[in-house]
């Protein structure tokens, strides 16, 4: 006979806590079941699902207004992603092996691409094959019964076969420790996030050269409370930004902020609340104005069906820039306001796809730029076909415009990507992937980019 019921626990632990909280120590735990009906599961195509898709499309509109994200915020949701990730079920389990109370992954890649025009210029394209071997390994130790801690790295290096100049190390965006330690309603979370990139085309704003050679980390502390139907949380946060280019020399700085929100959950994956930040950012550089900002706003995590999730945010914010070290610009004030919207639709057992809109503001990247403005439209397309064979397909466009104190630019970009993996062996899977990057300037640096990436990677 089938009983469906509803478990009611004590304590209001994260799932992955919940389970071993029940395995272990029972009688902690009072335990009662609530006589319900089976729930129907929906299907990915029924009418309802469509007519969520579509009221949760139209909010896109919203979010393409004159916004602007701010500092705090962005470290926020960035933690708010990594904590989803670390309590998500391992993707790939089998790659993983156990030893008493750790779960652990090591791994090789090796990356070949050719790259038609390495500097993305208009006027100085020359092409090259480049180099990346690397390094990855994955590691989550069960410290305690209730308390986890992961580690990620990954370190490579980029070498290229004519502009040996450019060569350089890399240190993965996934590179990482956290440490989760609940207690009680209560989960402490102690993180860092650190990673070395000289990528280019990932920034909308920076053309001509071959590398954005930067060091990005961010460090920090993070408290969420969750009584029964409420969610309150907090956070502090502490950014180091060091370029090792002379070129962006001006761009280093120390950037500290604090975040804080309340919600109410309507059921286990829907909230709704407010959230405000606070940020202050200091720069080596006596050309770059020191700035603070505060941003308040009402945030939404909605589970439209079990196939179907949004999350909506938006608000006011404020920057405060004062006046540079050297003495050339005086003090200045931007009021404006944020949003932005994400859509994540599973169409199928086997196929997912998302679309994305915002509108932020970035710290300026020239000489004399104060800040960088862009609305970002982002969708992507995953298809598994079996359980080797999977597919790829994405589309970004960007508007974007660095506010200078002398003269300001305006700039547009176009992308689309595609990709295939396969995987041979339990160890072994090679991967082919195309992108074309195209960019447009009123001030006349523009680009075309061609990319073809043949990778492998190898699971110890």
């Amino acid at each position: 006979m089938t009983y469906w019921g509803r478990l009611e626990l004590q304590q209001n632990l994260p799932m992955r806590y919940l389970v071993r909280s029940i395995r272990c120590k029972t009688h902690f735990v009072k335990v009662r079941t609530v006589p319900m009906k089976p729930k129907k599961t929906l299907h990915p195509f029924s009418s309802r699902t469509l007519a969520g898709c579509l009221a949760a499309c139209s909010s896109f509109a919203i979010s393409l207004s004159d916004v602007l994200a701010q500092e705090g915020l962005r470290h926020a949701v960035d933690g708010d992603r990594a904590q989803r990730v670390r309590q998500a079920p391992l993707q790939n389990e089998g790659d993983y092996h156990k030893a008493g109370p750790v779960t652990y992954y090591f791994g090789l890649r090796y990356a070949l691409e050719y790259r038609d025009n390495v500097f993305a210029s208009a006027a100085n394209e020359q092409h090259d094959f480049i180099h990346r071997p690397g390094l990855d390994t994955h590691i989550i130790w069960q410290a305690t019964k209730s308390s986890v801690f992961n580690f990620g790295a990954g370190v490579g290096y980029t070498k290229y076969t004519r502009l040996s100049d450019q060569d350089r190390i890399s240190l993965a965006p996934n590179t990482s420790f956290s440490w989760d330690l609940p207690v009680k309603d209560f989960l402490f979370t102690v993180f860092n996030r650190g990673s070395y990139t000289e990528d280019v085309l990932s920034q909308g704003v920076v053309s001509g050269v071959a590398a954005f050679p930067r060091f990005d980390n961010v460090s920090g502390i993070r408290a969420a409370w969750r009584p029964d139907r409420y969610m309150i949380q907090s956070g502090y946060s502490h950014q180091i930004f060091r370029s090792t280019s002379a070129q962006f020399v001006q761009l280093n700085r120390i950037t500290d902020s604090v975040f804080a929100r309340a919600a109410y959950r309507f059921r286990p994956a829907t909230m709704a609340g407010l959230e405000g930040t606070v940020a202050f950012s200091d720069y080596a550089s006596a050309t770059q104005p020191d700035n603070r900002s505060i941003s308040f706003g009402p945030f939404i995590e909605w589970q439209i069906t079990q196939f179907l999730n949004l999350t909506l945010r938006g608000g006011a914010v404020r920057y405060s820039f004062e006046a540079d070290s050297a003495g050339a610009f005086g003090s200045s004030t931007l009021n404006s306001y944020y949003m932005g919207a994400e859509l994540q639709h599973k169409l199928t057992d086997r196929i997912s796809h998302s679309l994305s809109a915002d509108k932020s503001v970035s710290l300026g990247v020239s000489q004399v730029g104060q800040y960088v403005s862009s609305t970002e439209l982002i969708y992507g397309v995953a298809w598994r076909a079996n359980e080797r064979l999977s597919f790829s397909s994405d589309a970004r466009f960007e508007d974007g415009k660095e506010s200078r104190r002398l003269l300001s630019e305006e700039y547009k970009r176009y992308g689309i990507g595609g990709g295939v993996a396969y995987r041979i062996t339990d160890r072994i899977s090679p991967s082919l992937r195309y992108s074309h990057t195209q960019r447009t300037s009123d001030t006349g640096f523009g680009y075309k980019v061609n990319s073809l990436v043949l990778a492998a990677t190898y699971r110890f």
